[in-house]
């Protein structure tokens, strides 16, 4: 199959000229090849049918007066965007074209980006990137499906001492064959067995600009500039059988080369002359990898699969400059287990196991690497029956893992060492009717590093979470609903050093939350809800005590929703904070050690918002913030007041004047206590010709 075509990026600017005559070419090539494949369909006929895919782009409106668009049989979609605030300008255009014409599929995507940004910024940005696919696929080529693409881009960012300019280019033919499925009556084999095969042949081209100006000259102090062609070529083919129902068996394999030739050169201001050097070279990868997989599926709850995993891959790099040539070769290999199933009612297991080799060499450098492990894990859970009586549907579901990796390094400054986790985590739920449930859980982490010197370390962590719901919409009407939670959250990290010469390092981080929600929907034009929040954050040095901190916060949100008729939305929101942190000091006084604040603060944050829906496409909005931040040092005395007013008023229009075409328009106004007012908005249309 043709790889999906990638949504459009901004990654260039549309330069009206070719950096190269070698790009150039390429896109001259694709629109030659482009055209052939036309000609080609026209020769054959609409007889075979149409490449399968999305449906075309076409308007909505079939009545209409005939159009040149039309008339040639494209529908392309033109969008333009355009944003505006306090700190750029940007101005944007899409253009999307999609057309079958018979057995020949036409794809593209086309995007321009220009912003500038506000004075003290002092950047500009244009940049560009296109996409286009062409695609020809029919019976009569025996399954093969055939086609090209090809993409530039063009981008060009300029600053008061800076300059980068990058322009890229790439064309690649594709092709697919999965004629096994034509000829499989002829053979006597059916739709269990098929063979795919794809290839793909791709060239790039790439250069880009980097220049940095001296603040006291007006000249360049230095700048690279990077010019690369390459191309790759991928192969691959995958074969599936299913010999039984839910069962299969998979192999892929996979075989790619690619070159890229590099050359750089570097310039360096020195007063009144400047240093140039060249560093030419090539790159060369190679790759292959093999996936075997077989198992069986009945459905998400119960399957049985295996799978395998091979790959090498060797780069080599041709430099210039004789110490950066080098070869790398990686391999990776693994080995996965996974099984689901109910082996008796009411007990469910879930199982994984994997093994993964990974590692890679140097032919001259000693940056080799590589890792050895492997990693089980299982889930278990229980429902409890009737005979349990009280503690009928009561859910435990137990998560345990153990998992080894060793890892080495050929550097001297990266020493070996292995790493074993072991985590374990239980839960109970209970449900009771539709408005009660409780949930809870418990979960404990031993991490242990081994290093060949004296880093060997523990990390340690637990944690506790609680969580209660209970809805009261039963004691009120059928529109009135009260709906409490308690929540409560408790975690603990260690980390332990082995060696008694870095036990200083060690550390002990405590967190605790607990805290309650309710939301009380009146009816369904008003809602109540507040949050109270209480969190202790602590960290200890059990060796240097005197490093230790505490920090503590309360939280109380309000917020009220309420809907005037059926235009008009009203909501506010209060959020008061008081925070205080501190840490554990002996008190000179008795001697007893002591928690002493350093400092607290109050913050509170007032939030009004009206929405008016004026028309079906127009909606208006009025939203005042006010926030009043005091801090104090304790140990100084030192206070700090901050309040702050923010004001936001404007209005949407959306409207879609037809299936076809669309208007989008935001715009607001910004009042602060802090900056000046400003205008922000963005507007984009949108128009399926």
């Amino acid at each position: 199959m043709l790889p999906p075509v990638p949504e459009a990026k901004t990654t260039g600017y549309c330069l009206p000229t070719c950096p190269s005559l070698g790009a150039c070419g390429l896109r001259l090539g694709s629109f030659l090849l482009f055209f052939v494949l036309f000609a080609a369909d026209l020769a054959f006929g609409q007889a075979t049918g149409q490449v399968e895919g999305p449906p075309d782009l076409v308007p909505a409106d079939s009545t209409r007066y005939p159009t040149l668009f039309d008339r040639i049989g494209i529908h392309p979609q033109l969008t333009a965007k355009f944003q505006v605030n306090r700190g750029s300008t940007t101005f944007q255009e899409l253009l999307k074209v999609r057309r079958h014409f018979g057995r020949v599929l036409v794809d593209s995507d086309w995007n321009v980006r220009v912003q500038r940004n506000e004075e003290r910024n002092n950047r500009r940005q244009q940049s560009g990137k296109g996409d286009t696919r062409l695609a020809y696929a029919g019976q009569s080529l025996g399954g093969w499906t055939v086609g090209t693409a090809f993409s530039t881009g063009r981008s060009n960012s300029s600053e008061t001492f800076s300059r980068k300019v990058k322009n890229d280019s790439a064309v690649s033919l594709t092709s697919s064959w999965s004629g096994l499925r034509l000829v499989a009556p002829d053979l006597g084999v059916d739709d269990s067995f098929y063979w795919d095969v794809t290839a793909d042949l791709s060239a790039t081209e790439e250069t880009s600009i980097n220049e940095r100006f001296s603040r006291t000259s007006t000249g360049i102090s230095d700048a690279d500039s990077t010019s690369s062609d390459g191309g790759v070529l991928d192969f691959g083919t995958a074969l599936g059988f299913v010999p039984a129902t839910d069962w299969k068996f998979t192999a892929e394999a996979g075989w790619s080369r690619g070159t890229d030739d590099f050359s750089t050169r570097l310039e360096e201001a020195s007063g009144d002359s400047s240093l140039v050097s060249f560093l030419d070279g090539t790159n060369r990868d190679r790759a292959r990898d093999l996936r075997i997989a077989s198992g069986w599926r009945r459905d998400q709850n119960r399957f049985f699969e295996i799978g395998a995993y091979w790959a090498r891959s060797v780069t080599q790099d041709f430099s210039s400059a004789e110490e950066q040539q080098d070869t790398r070769t990686a391999v990776e290999r693994s080995f996965s287990l996974d099984t689901k199933g109910e082996p008796y009612f009411g007990i469910g297991l879930d199982f994984s196991a994997n093994l993964r080799r990974i590692g890679s060499t140097f032919d001259l450098s000693d940056n080799g690497s590589g890792s050895d492990g492997w990693d089980t894990r299982l889930i278990a859970s229980y429902v409890l029956g009737p005979a349990w009586s009280m503690l009928d549907g009561v859910e435990l579901e137990f998560d345990g893992g153990l998992e080894e990796r060793d890892y080495t390094a050929d550097s001297v400054n990266s020493p070996d060492y292995t790493q074993e986790t072991i985590s374990i985590k239980g839960t109970v739920r209970k449900s009771w009717r539709r408005n009660v449930s409780l949930s809870m859980s418990a979960s404990g982490e031993l991490e242990q590093s081994f290093y060949e010197d004296d880093k060997d370390r523990d990390e340690v962590e637990n944690r506790v979470e609680a969580l209660f719901t209970y809805a009261l919409g039963e004691r009120f009407s059928n529109t009135d609903e009260f709906v409490p939670t308690l929540h409560f959250n408790y975690r603990r990290n260690q980390t332990i050093a082995i060696a008694a010469a870095r036990a200083n390092g060690n550390t002990d981080q405590t967190s605790i939350t607990a805290g309650g929600r309710y939301t009380w929907t009146f009816n369904p034009r008003l809602e109540l809800s507040q949050d109270i929040t209480v969190t202790a954050n602590s960290s200890t040095l059990p060796f240097d005590e005197d490093r230790s901190k505490l920090t503590r916060t309360s939280q109380l949100r309000s917020t009220l929703n309420a809907r005037l008729g059926e235009r008009i939305l009203m909501s506010f929101d209060h959020d008061f904070r008081a925070r205080d942190s501190g840490a554990f000091r002996i008190d000179p006084e008795d001697g007893i050690r002591k928690y002493i604040q350093d400092t607290k603060g109050i913050q509170q944050v007032l939030n009004n918002e009206i929405r008016l829906a004026v028309h079906a496409s127009v909606d208006l909005f009025y939203n005042q913030r006010y926030q009043f931040d005091t801090n104090k040092n304790l140990v100084s005395g030192a206070v700090n007041r901050d309040p702050r007013t923010e004001i936001t008023w404007g209005g949407v229009f959306r409207h879609y004047f037809s299936a076809d075409s669309s208007l989008n328009v935001d715009l607001k106004r910004l009042s602060s206590t802090r900056e000046e007012s400003d205008w922000r908005g963005q507007a984009s249309v949108s128009r399926i010709f």
